[in-house]
C-alpha cells in the first residue's frame, strides 16, 4: 500500500484503511471506446499483436501492488 500511495500521492485526496478492499475512483472515459483505446496504445507504442501480453503484464502488476 505504501508503494501505491508514494506513486500516486499527488492524486490521492484521502485514505481509508480496511481489511478487504481498495476502492479506486476516477474516470477512464478516454479509453472506454475503441478509438480512444487505440490512441492510448499508439502513444504507448504498443502494437495490436502485443496487446494481449501487455494486458496480462499490466494486470499482474496491478494485482501484485494490490496484494502488497
Amino acid at each position: 500500500m505504501d508503494t501505491l500511495l508514494n506513486r500516486l500521492g499527488g492524486k490521492i485526496k484521502g485514505v481509508l484503511e480496511g481489511f478487504d478492499r481498495i476502492v479506486f475512483k476516477g474516470s477512464m472515459k478516454p479509453i472506454c471506446f475503441a478509438a480512444g483505446m487505440q490512441f492510448y496504445l499508439n502513444r504507448k507504442k504498443i502494437l495490436n499483436k502485443d496487446y494481449k501480453d501487455w494486458v496480462i503484464s499490466r494486470s499482474a502488476t496491478i494485482i501484485a501492488d494490490a496484494e502488497e
